[in-house]
């Protein structure tokens, strides 16, 4: 639990900041945050089956790889839906405080869908953005490159979300 409150306030500080930190202080962060999601993570090798785990794994991947080309290659604006995603993250954290005062099974895997449908949208409308950004900041290095930790951080949010909820939706308890 000390690490995952430890890896809130770590994304807080480096997304607030990042901007104001020279690039090699943004990308200790992200390395100090990679660590303490890569603590956090390891418990689901106690809790979850190594099958579920791969293949929610192999899932996550898949998907993320065919919405990021989405999201690169499309001609279509994505600001729209993502917003759209946005506000559904928003309400998504709304229901899984009020779950968390609901113990019912069917309500907390309902949420496991529904975030798994929000962050999947969320890749590709970020993917869009951060090559928005790039092509908008060609000519700045230091923006750039600290534009580019927020980004991998963003992708990496939504990859970690859909790994989790997946495992739990496929995942065999012991």
């Amino acid at each position: 639990m000390l690490f995952a409150i430890a890896e809130v306030v770590v994304v807080i500080a480096l997304s607030a900041r990042a901007h104001k930190m020279s690039s090699l202080a943004a990308k200790g962060w992200f390395v100090v945050y990679s660590v303490l999601n890569g603590i956090t993570l390891s418990a689901i090798f106690v809790v979850y089956e190594i099958g579920a785990i791969g293949y929610a794994f192999l899932v996550t991947a898949g998907v993320f790889a065919v919405m990021t080309i989405y999201g690169y290659v499309t001609k279509t604006d994505l600001s729209k839906i993502g917003s759209l995603f946005v506000m559904a993250l928003f309400g998504l954290l709304i229901a899984t405080f009020v779950g968390s005062f609901i113990n019912t099974p069917g309500y907390t895997m309902a949420l496991m869908y529904v975030t798994v449908f929000i962050f999947i949208g969320l890749i590709g409308w970020d993917t869009q953005k951060i090559k928005q950004y790039a092509y908008a900041q060609a000519d700045s290095n230091g923006a750039l490159a600290n534009a580019s930790i927020l980004g991998a951080l963003t992708l990496y949010l939504d990859f970690i979300n859909i790994f989790i909820s997946l495992v739990r939706i496929f995942g065999s308890r012991d």
